[in-house]
């Protein structure tokens, strides 16, 4: 019975997984797609956009790798896991530093 119930609750997690980093692609096409088009149209501030894109795919994949927290099995497996935690974490926080740099940078400039 407990076997049973842990097969069906990785089984969810594991579509979970599926479902959240295909969340992550999307906003990264849509991202960059949409700044390509800014990038024709010569529109100001894409690098800004094109860093909040990228910053919430981020939070995308981070969201991902804690729910993968939950099925690991093994301290290595932990480990590795929590390296990828950080460095996104990392990630983000730099992300975050530049966009608000760029947007203070932009609103001096008006």
């Amino acid at each position: 019975m407990m076997e049973t119930i842990e097969h069906i609750f990785s089984l969810f997690v594991q579509g979970s997984l599926i479902l959240v980093e295909a969340v992550c692609v999307f906003v990264i096409l849509f991202t960059v797609v949409k700044c390509i088009v800014l990038l024709i149209k010569r529109a100001p501030n894409i690098s800004l956009k094109l860093g909040q894109g990228i910053a919430l795919a981020l939070q995308f994949k981070l969201a991902a790798e804690v729910l993968r927290i939950l099925i690991v099995r093994e301290w290595s497996d932990l480990l590795v896991l929590g390296s990828i935690i950080l460095l996104s974490g990392l990630m983000t926080i730099l992300i975050h530093w530049e966009v608000s740099s760029e947007r203070k940078h932009n609103h001096a400039d008006e």
